[in-house]
């Protein structure tokens, strides 16, 4: 199977690259609480093995245009904060406010556009398993 780098070598734009490759990335260890300390989630699929500082761990995530789906699943003992990238948000949170994967939770986030925002901006939505 190929890898993003390589489809990316071949002229495909990241986002295609990601979603075509179907990789996923290694164990993340987050190590901070904050966006500032955030571990920047580059595969479609993430897989958190610790949340290493004080009960929580921080990832962000890409810039919502042109980005395909991005699934977090969190097998830390504790929460992991989602954050966005520059201005965008994920749901009607606002943004640099951050979206909580529990301990043994997995989430979605699709990328879509909030349109109410002057001038548009990205928006995540996420669907969070029970």
């Amino acid at each position: 199977m190929t890898t993003p780098a390589r489809l990316m070598a071949g002229g495909l734009p990241w986002a295609v690259a990601v979603q075509l490759a179907g990789e996923s990335s290694a164990p993340l260890t987050g190590t901070g609480g904050t966006k500032a300390a955030a571990v920047q989630l580059i595969a479609g699929q993430n897989i958190v093995a610790t949340c290493a500082s004080a009960g929580v761990a921080a990832f962000i995530l890409p810039p919502a245009e042109g980005s395909p789906i991005v699934t977090v699943e969190n097998d830390g003992a504790s929460s992991a904060l989602v954050f966005t990238t520059g201005t965008d948000t994920i749901n009607a949170l606002s943004a640099g406010a951050s979206f909580s994967v529990t301990n043994a939770k997995r989430a979605i986030f699709v990328p879509a556009k909030n349109t109410t925002a002057v001038p548009p901006t990205g928006r995540w939505i996420p669907i969070l398993s029970a």
